[in-house]
């Protein structure tokens, strides 16, 4: 699989909204982010080896959690002050990647487990190294929603990227009331689970205002110094004034 990475344009987060002053917090731009696509870096544990096939670009190659904490010397001693990782959430079988979706409640266990990642932000932090995470926006073909009914209004085909995975992928329509507090619970959820330090959201611009500013002022009322970063793929900054009032 080819992963294309065209221009874009970060846009950070700490802008809408945050009730911190930079002279609070440690501004997101003086970090120096090490990002890494979590099973395609190093495998720390063969015993959650399944499905491996290095013959295959498409399947899993055995990276995980643990691997990483293995790591975390060799990236600080590069001069990283913080780790971005690919989503962990629980994927379908295609999903080495992170964000075919089908739990966003649960570790997929091909990268480890809840304690797994708890011990990756622990030996982290005793370095002053921060953990973020890519938070999904998109889902399997195979999770329950896309099949139910009932949340037919929760799947969009909106899509600003020209990432060929993701763009393959369904993605969940920010504009439902029902998906952006969905979202906004698992978020918050994840972060006081795991002690993560901030996430980094793909396809900003797709989401509404509204959306952007509850989900960091949830996430900053749990943790003032929580880092958020937005990426939007080749939008002109004249349309995205309404982003960063």
């Amino acid at each position: 699989m080819k992963w294309k990475r065209t221009s874009m344009l970060l846009i950070l987060l700490l802008l809408f909204g945050s009730s911190a002053s930079a002279q609070d917090h440690k501004d997101i731009r003086d970090e120096v982010i090490y990002s890494l696509m979590i099973n395609r870096f190093y495998n720390g544990s063969e015993q959650n080896d399944r499905n491996v096939n290095y013959e295959s670009s498409d399947a899993y190659y055995g990276g995980d959690l643990q691997g990483i904490a293995q790591k975390l010397d060799y990236i600080q001693e590069m001069g990283f002050t913080a780790v971005l990782l690919t989503p962990f959430m629980e994927n379908d079988e295609t999903g080495y990647h992170g964000y075919a979706v089908t739990n966003h409640y649960k570790i997929d266990d091909h990268f480890g487990t809840l304690k797994d990642l708890q011990n990756l932000v622990k030996k982290a932090h005793e370095r002053n190294i921060k953990i973020m995470v890519e938070f999904p926006l998109t889902i399997s073909n195979n999770h329950t929603w896309v099949a139910d009914k009932g949340k037919q209004t929760w799947i969009s085909n909106e899509s600003g990227t020209d990432n060929e995975v993701i763009k393959a992928l369904p993605h969940l329509n920010l504009k439902e009331s029902a998906v952006q507090k969905y979202l906004i619970k698992n978020a918050a959820w994840w972060s006081k689970q795991a002690d993560i330090d901030g996430y980094y959201v793909k396809d900003i611009d797709q989401a509404p205002s509204a959306f952007i500013s509850s989900f960091s002022k949830t996430l900053k009322s749990m943790d003032p110094s929580f880092l958020l970063i937005g990426e939007i793929n080749g939008q002109p900054l004249k349309k995205m004034s309404r982003l960063i009032r």
